[in-house]
């Protein structure tokens, strides 16, 4: 059962006639704080809604019956509660501040010291004497044992990290009013004042959206990971101290971050994908080869699409079976090897949904698609109908987002592939409307659910081949009826003809597609990618020398 909508009462609605002066005062507390909120003053508004909440519960006697009624307005009053939903974005970086590890605790106070203390007016011997001085009081706000050895002997540049500072290099690059932000910050030891830390946050913010606009998922979420820590340790700060001056910059900082939508976006594609790498836990794909291992069957093709295609794949068992998903569900793992054609090449063949044609896939009936810009950080959208020719009277269904990230590492689970590109596609609920920004087709058959993954890398020696491994978690509607080989068989001859079409249809006219146009359209994402192959070459050269 659906539950019943808690009734919205407005402050401006509750009677207080004939109420005591303490509970009227309290309700001029609150509409203080709603003014205080529209005049940009967020901080004092939370300070302000707080300081009621915490008078109503500890010091003022229910014995009023209008109290009930004020209760509710702060409960469900939208512009009160559009202050606690500011303060609950502030408390979301003291928790990621509170949770990091004592390490990258120690790294963000040496950050955050270096933002609030500029060099302007000091020697350097006085600005590494207030570093030190600011690092030990933060240390006592952290509840950590203060460990002056471990700060004296490290060099603040090792503290602040190579990735850090490169972020800040980044954003300097694409605000050209950076330097002269970095340049008013000033400190007074006579005074004790700090400089301003939000303008180099915010270029700090601007960097992480730089990377993740460039297909670097999980550099950005690494270094948003270290922004949220600093800007929870600065909180601290101005919590503890009253009068700074950039206290309510950094709490309109702190709101800003949590409700931007592009940071949302980043966080949930990082979530998706992370979710999808676990697809290759060897726990789940033990036996995939095995032929001793009845749990598996193997597709294996020789065709012209790459020197090698392997493809491995069970039912789901036991505890691994979701019971609220669809009937048939199978995991299966792929190798596909010497590809003719670059990993650009092959990235925007997935990437660029809206130029693939349902000729291009075998037994496709339908293939639309939506590429997403800057908000769904160059996402796409596509929903493609299929009915296999071995099991006609079945329509599959699937609309799916796909999101990718360059990556030095590769982060399947036993898979050393070195650097390469993720490709993520997502199953999603084809009956709703809009989906993170992105309008929904028309949906026209059975709906697939499950997840795809796939690693593209440079196929050794050549940059212009990829070589892919991929797993994938399919839940598909359909009764257990259709026999397991049956599947094998649609499954087979789904891939083996949808390999030669692309062939045909893509790769050999590659120049009537517009894939290239694309490409070369958007150089900003596609030469990390080509950068890949390249960086590849030259470990390769210099291995075998």
């Amino acid at each position: 059962e659906l539950p019943v909508p808690e009734e919205v009462v407005h402050l401006t609605d509750v009677n207080l006639e004939g109420a005591d002066d303490v509970l009227i005062d309290i309700r001029r507390q609150l509409l203080d704080a709603i003014e205080q909120r529209w005049k940009g003053n967020g901080l004092e508004a939370v300070q302000t809604l707080r300081s009621v909440e915490m008078s109503l519960e500890y010091d003022y006697p229910e014995t009023d019956p209008r109290l009930e009624k004020l209760k509710q307005a702060i409960k469900t009053d939208p512009q009160l509660d559009a202050i606690k939903k500011d303060f609950e974005a502030m408390r979301s970086f003291d928790r990621a501040a509170n949770s990091a590890s004592l390490k990258d605790k120690r790294r963000s106070r040496q950050r955050v010291s270096q933002l609030v203390i500029s060099d302007e007016k000091l020697t350097k011997e006085q600005r590494d004497q207030a570093i030190e001085q600011m690092e030990i009081k933060l240390s006592t706000l952290d509840d950590v044992e203060d460990d002056r050895a471990f700060k004296l002997s490290e060099n603040a540049d090792d503290f602040l990290g190579t990735k850090w500072r490169s972020s800040i290099t980044i954003a300097k690059t694409m605000t050209d009013s950076g330097r002269d932000k970095m340049a008013t910050m000033d400190y007074d030891l006579a005074t004790g004042s700090l400089s301003d830390p939000v303008p180099a946050l915010e270029q700090i913010r601007e960097g992480i959206l730089y990377l993740a606009a460039r297909f670097r998922i999980f550099e950005a979420v690494e270094e948003l990971s270290s922004l949220k820590v600093d800007v929870g340790t600065v909180q601290k700060l101005v919590l503890h101290d009253d009068g700074f001056a950039f206290a309510d910059g950094l709490f309109q900082f702190s709101v800003s971050m949590s409700n931007h939508p592009q940071i949302q976006k980043l966080e949930k594609i990082h979530e998706r994908m992370l979710a999808a790498c676990e697809l290759s836990d060897p726990a789940q794909t033990q036996g995939a080869g095995d032929p001793n291992d009845a749990r598996w069957v193997e597709i294996s093709l020789n065709a012209s699409f790459g020197s090698k295609f392997q493809l491995w794949m069970r039912k789901l068992e036991g505890m691994e079976v979701d019971a609220k998903a669809p009937t048939t569900q199978v995991i299966l793992k792929f190798e596909m090897e010497d590809i003719p054609i670059a990993p650009s090449q092959l990235l925007a063949i997935n990437r660029e949904t809206d130029l693939f044609k349902a000729s291009y896939l075998q037994d496709c009936k339908l293939s639309e698609g939506a590429v997403g810009g800057s908000q769904q950080l160059f996402s796409s959208l596509i929903h493609q109908v299929v009915t296999p020719m071995l099991l006609p009277s079945i329509r599959l269904e699937s609309h799916s987002i796909r999101e990718f990230s360059k990556c030095d590492v590769c982060p399947l689970k036993g898979v050393d592939r070195g650097s390469g590109v993720l490709m993520v596609e997502t199953k999603i609920d084809g009956s709703v409307s809009d989906f993170e920004g992105f309008r929904m087709f028309k949906p026209q058959g059975v709906d697939l659910r499950g997840t795809v993954c796939m690693y593209l890398t440079p196929h050794k020696g050549a940059l212009d081949k990829t070589d892919v491994v991929g797993f994938a978690k399919l839940m598909v509607p359909v009764s257990d009826w259709v026999p397991f080989a049956m599947w094998k068989a649609a499954l087979e001859s789904l891939v083996d003809k949808s390999l030669t079409k692309m062939k045909e249809e893509i790769m050999e006219k590659w120049g009537q597609t517009g894939y290239q146009e694309r490409i070369d359209s958007k150089s900003e994402l596609y030469d990390a990618v080509k950068g890949i192959a390249r960086t590849a070459e030259v470990q390769r050269l210099q291995s075998s020398k």
